[in-house]
């Protein structure tokens, strides 16, 4: 009787970890929707985190610009969802649903992806802009809009 204790407690208390690590919020400059974005006369990445999951946008003040990327992740994404996008805008899952990559086109306005990712403790982000390594400086993270050192970082749990 008392193994069998043991074991449903063990299963139970796993159970609850893995629903927990889709809750943990990321490293805390992601929290927050980047202020730049609202301003709307930026030209980049801004990324963030909030209760609805992980965010990704583009945007373009005016100019057409091709975007894209890939973003990786120990756990797998779940709930992904293509914001504003337009014909020729794409995003496909591959790695069993461990990768995403993307390619959007943006003139003038927004586009985007919104996911959430299951059991994982980091994400790793490379992004382009008209095929070269996006600069640092239009990559914007959380609120306040926190720059990375390169096209390709990690954030973690």
């Amino acid at each position: 009787m008392g193994v069998k204790r043991l074991v449903m407690a063990v299963a139970f208390a796993a159970v609850l970890a893995l629903a927990a690590g889709t809750a943990l919020a990321w490293h805390a400059p992601a929290e927050g929707m980047p202020a730049a974005l609202a301003q709307g006369d930026m030209r980049g990445y801004f990324i963030w985190h909030d209760n609805g999951g992980m965010h990704v946008r583009v945007h373009t003040k005016m100019f057409a610009l091709p975007f894209s990327g890939t973003i990786k992740t120990d756990g797998h994404f779940t709930a992904v969802h293509g914001k504003k996008l337009e014909y020729g805008d794409h995003y496909w899952l591959d790695n069993g649903k461990k990768v995403i990559h993307f390619k959007f086109h943006t003139a003038g306005a927004v586009d985007g992806l919104d996911f959430k990712v299951m059991g994982g403790t980091q994400l790793v982000f490379i992004l382009m802009v008209d095929g070269v390594q996006a600069n640092p400086d239009e990559i914007f993270l959380g609120h306040a809009g926190w720059r990375p050192s390169s096209h390709n970082f990690t954030l973690r749990r």
